[in-house]
C-alpha cells in the first residue's frame, strides 16, 4: 500500500496532498522540539503546518491518530510483492526495508510514542493500527513456511513475528543494544531465529 493513502485520507488534488505532507512533517517536528504528546496541540500543528485547523481534522480524527500516521508516513513502504520461494529470502527482504535509518528526529518521536502508549490508549490503538498491515506480511511470511513444510508445525507464527520484528526494531529504531547495530544484524537475527523453525 502506498504510504500517502495510508496516512492521509483525503488525497486527491496535488494541493491536498501537499498539505497533507505538511501536516504530518509539522506534527512530527512539534513532537520532537517539545518532547511530548500534551505539548503538541492540533491548533499548533495547523499553525506550523499553514492550514486550518478544519483541514487537519478533516484528514484525522484527533492528535494521537495524527501522530500515528505521520510517524508510519516516514517508514519505509510495506513490502506486498514477496517472491515467497523461501522464508529466509522474504524475511531479508523486509528486513532490508525495516532496517531504514533515521534521523535524529525520527529517533526523538519514536521515543516519545515509546512512552506516550504506556499511559494512553488512543495512542496504542492507531499505532497498533498502522503497524498490524506491516505485522500481516511478516505473518504470511512464516504461515506459507509453515504450508510448503520448511518451518516445523509446531511453530507459532505470532510469536514468530514479534521474535522476527522486535530485535530489529529495537536495535534500530530505539538504539537499543548499538554494539550489535551493523550491516549484517537482520542476517544474524533471520538465521538465529530459524535456526530453531526450520524442518531437518
Amino acid at each position: 500500500m502506498d504510504n500517502e493513502e495510508n496516512c492521509a485520507p483525503s488525497q486527491g488534488r496535488p494541493r491536498s496532498r501537499e498539505a497533507s505532507v505538511s501536516i504530518l512533517t509539522s506534527a512530527l517536528d512539534l513532537l520532537a522540539e517539545r518532547g511530548s504528546l500534551s505539548a503538541v496541540s492540533m491548533e499548533a500543528i495547523a499553525e506550523r503546518a499553514g492550514v486550518s485547523k478544519a483541514t487537519v481534522y478533516r484528514r484525522w480524527s484527533s492528535k494521537e491518530e495524527l501522530v500515528a500516521a505521520a510517524i508510519d508516513n516516514v517508514k519505509a513502504p510495506v513490502v506486498d510483492d514477496l517472491p515467497h520461494r523461501t522464508v529466509r529470502e522474504d524475511l531479508l527482504i523486509t528486513a532490508a526495508v525495516m532496517g531504514k535509518n533515521h534521523g535524529p528526529r525520527e529517533e526523538a518521536v519514536f521515543h516519545i510514542v515509546h512512552a506516550e502508549m504506556k499511559g494512553n490508549e488512543e495512542m496504542r490503538r492507531h499505532h497498533d493500527r498502522f503497524m498490524e498491515a506491516r505485522r500481516a506480511i511478516v505473518r504470511e511470511i512464516f504461515t506459507l513456511g509453515k504450508e510448503r513444510g520448511e518451518l516445523r508445525e509446531d511453530v507459532d507464527v505470532n510469536l514468530a513475528v514479534a521474535m522476527f520484528v522486535s530485535p530489529i526494531i529495537s536495535i534500530r529504531a530505539y538504539k537499543g543494544f548499538p554494539e550489535l547495530d551493523d550491516e549484517n544484524l537482520p542476517v544474524k537475527v533471520i538465521d538465529t531465529l530459524l535456526e530453531g523453525m526450520l524442518t531437518r
